[in-house]
């Protein structure tokens, strides 16, 4: 913004040159004509002033679009500079704060009222300050020349124009309130949009004909902004209508005044006119200066709104403690000491006074029904979340002192949500334009892909998903699994993550990874996550928790042996298993 502010500047001084020249040349003119006129001017000297003035406003007139094109393209670009860093807050905030509601409601109002549209944001703060520049320096030369005409014309110009200054006060203070009260509406809306059109629950809204409902909702949610907008509409004008009754009462008193002192003889003709346009003009300018006062201070509210949001943002991104980039090349032991972390919002503890040592080369597998804290405890390792309470070292060192990019490298994470780009099957393995196809052709055997990805016609080249290519390949449930596995290895990282990697393979496909495992993760801390406790048997040590708890840890035979939670979880899957494999028969 600082650059396109350098740029503007010579755009903004030119436009408040031309303005003042148009509305002061505008009152002067008559006055100059009816001057010449009374003097008995000769006509050819009188058209020669005419031309010489009207040539001087239309080109200020001409000039005035051209400039107004530079200086609306030059602040534009500042302000889609503004649009990027808020798309790219939202991945570069905490990952926690994505599962904050507030959070996304302050985003989208801050954009909604801060940054889309042209009358909003920094763009209408710098118009309306131009406006209230230009309409100052006119109505200097304007209130100078009428206190010479009348010294308390001014003064009772200024008298109506703070009437009308507290009557646009207490309409943008109503819009404020509306505001807040539109907040939750504007919440409800988005969320509706999002819900109503994302593919994930397309299937349910149409099976369960929801369509309707949501259509009922966003129309009372529509109705209800609506509404509210109306009332800033009508309580504006109401405001236009006090504000106009306010400027012909002011006027009347003037020009009858003018009119008296011309039957008295204190006039002349010209000083009439020049009079009369010049408290028309000032009327006019007040009234502009005045609008565009309040217009700069409730747009100054609406850009605190996103000001704020980036100033949280950035001190989170910032991130000031972490500094370290050292980080070691080979597996280091893991270690949570009296860990707790509770989600925002939720009234007890996620993970309560966990104590765990994953040592380096470790093969572990975390385990337990779902919300059992699995998924939390990878994310608070992988720096995804921060503890509520207690330290996490890699080695010897706090993880909250590295930085995240650098720490984030550390890690080959295959969560159970995949994410899919699109763009090319080499560039979604690699995660970068730059691809060691070698290396992907290598990571795609061990994940069991090779032979789909050589079924299609551009191999590795191949684009995935058609949002952008037309001819953009879909890959099945089983598919995107590989795809992430694939991306994991072709990392190379010391610690594998994998968070229910074999959740939608066949049963070929998962006894491949299995039987391929060991050989995955040779020299590496791996970290196995499945609430299925037959496919964590090859780990070294197994982790039973329970509400955030490890209440049971050990090989599988040992844990089986003991006859805990455990043991009574795999009683329950296995004879599902039997069950299905007696039906089969």
């Amino acid at each position: 913004m600082t650059q396109s502010a350098d740029h503007a500047l010579p755009q903004l001084i030119s436009s408040i040159i031309i303005d003042v020249i148009l509305a002061v040349g505008a009152t002067i003119l008559p006055a100059v004509v009816v001057q010449l006129l009374a003097a008995h001017t000769a006509l050819p000297n009188v058209a020669l002033v005419l031309l010489g003035i009207s040539a001087a406003l239309a080109l200020a007139q001409w000039g005035r679009p051209v400039n107004e094109i530079v200086f609306t393209n030059t602040y534009r670009r500042g302000r889609i500079l503004q649009l990027i860093q808020f798309g790219l807050h939202k991945v570069q905030v905490p990952y926690v704060w994505n599962s904050i509601p507030a959070y996304d409601q302050d985003r989208y109002t801050a954009s909604a009222y801060g940054l889309y549209g042209d009358s909003t944001g920094s763009e209408a703060i710098i118009k309306n300050f131009r406006e209230l520049l230009s309409s100052a320096l006119t109505l200097l030369f304007l209130l100078g020349s009428l206190a010479i005409i009348k010294w308390w014309l001014p003064l009772l110009l200024l008298f109506f124009a703070l009437i009308s200054d507290r009557v646009q006060r207490a309409t943008r203070s109503f819009r404020r309130q509306q505001r807040d009260h539109n907040n939750k509406l504007i919440n409800k809306v988005n969320y509706i949009s999002r819900a109503a059109s994302a593919e994930t629950g397309a299937k349910d809204i149409r099976l369960y004909n929801f369509a309707a409902e949501f259509n009922a909702h966003m129309q009372g949610a529509t109705h209800a902004w609506a509404a509210n907008e109306y009332r800033v509409y009508f309580r504006t004008f109401v405001q236009a209508t006090i504000i106009a009754a306010l400027n012909g009462l002011c006027n009347f008193a003037i020009y009858g005044s003018l009119i008296a002192s011309v039957i008295r003889g204190a006039f002349t003709a010209s000083g009439f006119t020049y009079a009369f346009n010049a408290v028309s003009t000032t009327t006019t300018q007040l009234t502009q200066l005045l609008t565009a006062w309040n217009a700069l201070n409730q747009n100054s509210d609406d850009v605190d709104l996103v000001r704020n949001l980036f100033m949280v943002e950035n001190q989170a991104i910032a991130a000031p403690n972490r500094t370290r980039t050292d980080l070691p090349t080979t597996p280091q032991p893991i270690i949570f000491q009296h860990v707790y972390f509770r989600y925002p919002d939720a009234d007890h503890d996620t993970i309560a006074d966990l104590n765990l040592t994953i040592s380096a080369g470790a093969k572990m597998a975390l385990v337990g029904a779902n919300g059992a804290g699995k998924t939390t405890i990878t994310n608070l390792m992988l720096g995804l979340l921060e503890p509520t309470s207690g330290t996490i070292l890699l080695g010897d060192t706090p993880i909250n002192t590295f930085v995240l990019h650098n720490y984030w490298q550390y890690f080959a994470p295959v969560f159970q949500d995949s994410t899919i780009a699109a763009t090319t099957i080499a560039e979604n393995v690699a995660m970068s334009k730059n691809v060691d196809r070698q290396r992907i052709h290598a990571a795609l055997e061990q994940a069991g892909l090779t032979t789909d990805v050589a079924r299609m016609e551009h191999g590795l080249d191949t684009p995935l998903t058609n949002y952008i290519a037309d001819d953009g390949v879909e890959l099945s449930g089983g598919q995107e699994q590989k795809l992430m596995l694939a991306r994991a290895l072709y990392r190379d990282a010391p610690v594998l993550i994998m968070d229910e990697p074999t959740a939608a393979l066949d049963a070929l496909a998962e006894s491949k990874i299995y039987q391929e495992y060991n050989q995955m993760v040779t020299g590496k801390t791996s970290i196995f996550i499945s609430h299925r406790l037959a496919s964590t048997q090859f780990a070294d040590e197994i982790l039973f928790l329970d509400h955030g708890h490890i209440t049971e840890r050990g090989q599988h035979r040992d844990l089986l042996a003991t006859g805990g939670g455990y043991a009574e979880l795999f009683k329950i899957q296995s004879r599902y298993y039997q069950e299905d494999a007696e039906n089969a028969d």
